[in-house]
């Protein structure tokens, strides 16, 4: 009930939004919102047509960086990875110090399957912000993933500290048992996909994990 009042307060404030853009040949706050505002709907298409057309027509907007980052995460939304890595990469030189977009360049780069590079990035974010919990799960698990016998040496020491800094986190979970699993600790894995599902019980992915270590326990 609640979520439908906000997406109803949402569509008002998208229809006046519309009005104010059409009374005038200026609006770079009001592209700016309505993008803010099909985001929140989940209406990634029509927020990044907002904001492509602020960026193309105000490319100087004093917001720019808070556009560019809501850009970047409807690519992502929209599973457009290589057109997210090319925003980044436009956009990082600018901002190399802003860990939120360095996190979402770990993030797409391992989409890419650039295991390699998205290390290096995570071991980037971490010696500019050693707590940071979600850089510590990102290297645990590309580091899981990869699976050499030195990256699994220092993969759960990163996985653990991300969870003491965030607990309750069914993704650093998650990542834990990827871990656990490529170390042969089927049990434990399994127990850590469990206390996942209670934190994201509709989460597929660690789902799909469950089901694998369920295969693999019947196949013993």
């Amino acid at each position: 009930m609640a979520q439908n009042r906000t997406d109803a307060l949402l569509i008002e404030r998208i229809l006046t939004l519309k009005h104010m853009l059409a009374s005038r040949s200026e609006g770079p706050v009001e592209l700016h919102e309505l993008g803010i505002c099909f985001y929140l709907l989940a209406n990634y298409e029509q927020s990044l047509e907002y904001l492509e057309t602020l960026k193309n027509r105000f490319p100087d907007y004093i917001e720019e960086g808070s556009a560019a980052l809501l850009r970047i995460l409807c690519l992502i939304q929209m599973q457009r990875y290589a057109q997210a890595l090319a925003e980044l990469t436009e956009r990082l030189p600018r901002s190399q110090y802003d860990t939120r977009l360095l996190n979402m360049h770990v993030f797409v780069l391992e989409k890419l399957g650039q295991i390699d590079e998205a290390i290096k990035v995570a071991e980037q974010i971490l010696s500019l912000m050693p707590d940071d919990a979600n850089a510590r799960n990102s290297l645990g698990y590309l580091l899981s993933r990869r699976g050499t016998a030195s990256d699994l040496a220092r993969a759960g020491s990163h996985l653990k500290k991300a969870i003491t800094l965030s607990p309750t986190s069914a993704a650093y979970l998650d990542s834990l048992g990827v871990y656990l699993y490529k170390q042969g600790q089927h049990a434990a894995a399994r127990a850590a996909f469990e206390k996942a599902l209670r934190f994201a019980p509709d989460n597929t992915l660690i789902l799909d994990h469950l089901r694998e270590i369920a295969r693999l326990e019947s196949e013993s």
